[in-house]
């Protein structure tokens, strides 16, 4: 309650000074309570001052706006003093603990914490890692990156773009040079693109030749490079065993097969057999 003095009344006799003296003491009662906080609860409308005095016996604060007690505040953070953040500091520096019994921190820059750890790399067979700034000490705690990839590397990325795929078939149309051949065996033909590489093997028999003569032609599954003539090897294994020679021809899909002499190849129960690799187009 605000302090709160009142005047004696001296002469009841006189009555205009002692009711003088009676309405200046009611005044002053009515002005303390007025400026008094109720025990039964209150609203400020001024600073209160509590001159060094301490609030006690506050009860666990359970709203935004109520205060917060230094056993709600060693309940959050475990115990202990709670310090203010020390000033200073440069870039690229972060707190670090000083003491191992309270929450005192300092600034200190990352290479100096734990004595700086080493970013390391494993590299793989086709893959080399560069580490740039200082790997040796830019890390907390050790660790290292390993280089690798899984899936297919384009060919665009120097790879093949190949992944283990199985070679495939394809069905050929096979013709003489001049004349007709009359009966074929069954053709195997099998081939596989990586880019605009192409490998294949072709295994054609010849059951009855009829009037094929000059050179077997064989059509390719993908057609060859506009640029030179390319070439295939093989061999006559049905009936003399010579050695066979072949012209991819540019800009078409057609393989032409001689021996390697220049003569025909074909003849009753003969295999052409030839093998090669060439820039498709």
């Amino acid at each position: 309650m605000t302090s709160l003095t009142l005047n004696n009344v001296v002469d009841l006799q006189s009555t205009t000074t002692a009711e003088s003296t009676i309405n200046s003491n009611n005044a002053a009662i009515v002005t303390a309570v007025q400026g008094s906080v109720a025990k039964t609860g209150d609203q400020m409308t001024g600073s209160l001052d509590l001159n060094s005095n301490r609030i006690i016996n506050l009860p666990a604060p359970i709203g935004v706006s109520e205060p917060l007690r230094l056993a709600d505040a060693n309940t959050l953070n475990g115990g202990g003093t709670i310090n203010a953040l020390p000033a200073g500091g440069t870039t690229g520096q972060v707190l670090a603990k000083t003491s191992n019994t309270s929450f005192a921190v300092a600034w200190d820059s990352v290479s100096s914490l734990a004595g700086g750890q080493a970013l390391s790399s494993a590299n793989d067979t086709n893959v080399t890692l560069v580490l740039s700034g200082t790997p040796t000490t830019c890390l907390l705690e050790p660790a290292t990156v390993t280089a690798g990839w899984t899936g297919t590397l384009s060919v665009a990325r120097g790879g093949t773009g190949d992944s283990g795929t199985a070679w495939s078939t394809w069905t050929p149309t096979v013709t003489a040079g001049t004349g007709t051949i009359t009966t074929l065996g069954t053709v195997t033909a099998r081939f596989k693109t990586i880019g605009k590489t192409v490998f294949f093997y072709v295994s054609v028999p010849i059951t009855t030749n009829g009037t094929g003569a000059s050179f077997v032609q064989i059509t390719l599954p993908v057609a060859a490079a506009n640029t030179v003539n390319q070439s295939g090897i093989g061999r006559e294994n049905g009936v003399t065993g010579k050695n066979l020679g072949a012209k991819i021809v540019k800009n078409t899909a057609n393989l032409q097969v001689t021996f390697y002499d220049g003569t025909y190849p074909g003849a009753n129960g003969a295999e052409i057999d030839i093998n090669g690799i060439y820039e498709s187009i």
